[in-house]
């Protein structure tokens, strides 16, 4: 697929794994509960950015947004994983 840009063109190129960063969700209104989701690193590295949404729910019509004080990159070991984000079915 290309995009036009002007009167260039680009091809467009989708996220891949390396596009995307791991980081803990700490839910304050579901008792702390902590999930680890997938981030755009694009959008982590922007200081403007206060509402990050995860890898899972890009493509929805209501997409789950997260606060930036809420994500951590510790935690890992204690946090449930998102099967979505990581492509896994857990029971």
């Amino acid at each position: 697929m290309t995009v036009g840009f002007g009167e260039r063109q680009r091809r467009f190129r989708a996220p891949g794994t390396t596009d995307l960063a791991l980081r803990v969700h700490t839910d304050r209104m579901d008792g702390r509960r902590q999930t680890a989701h997938l981030y755009l690193k694009r959008e982590l590295a922007d200081p403007a950015a206060w509402w990050l949404i995860p890898w899972c729910s890009v493509n929805t019509i209501y997409p789950q947004r997260h606060e930036r004080r809420d994500l951590d990159l510790t935690g890992l070991a204690d946090a449930k994983w998102c099967p979505d984000c990581t492509q896994r079915v857990l029971p």
